[in-house]
C-alpha cells in the first residue's frame, strides 16, 4: 500500500511540474504570437 502512494505521489508531481511546463510554454506562444501581430499591424501602417 505504502509502495502505491508514493508511485502516485511521484505521478501527481510529474503532473504539476507538466502543467506548469506546459503553461510556461503557452505563455510563451502567447507573448510570441502577440509580437508578431504588432509588427504585422506595424507593417499595415506604413
Amino acid at each position: 500500500m505504502h509502495y502505491k502512494k508514493t508511485i502516485n505521489a511521484s505521478f501527481d508531481y510529474i503532473n504539476e511540474t507538466s502543467i506548469y511546463i506546459i503553461a510556461s510554454f503557452v505563455f510563451i506562444n502567447a507573448t510570441f504570437i502577440y509580437r508578431l501581430h504588432l509588427m504585422k499591424s506595424k507593417f499595415t501602417y506604413w
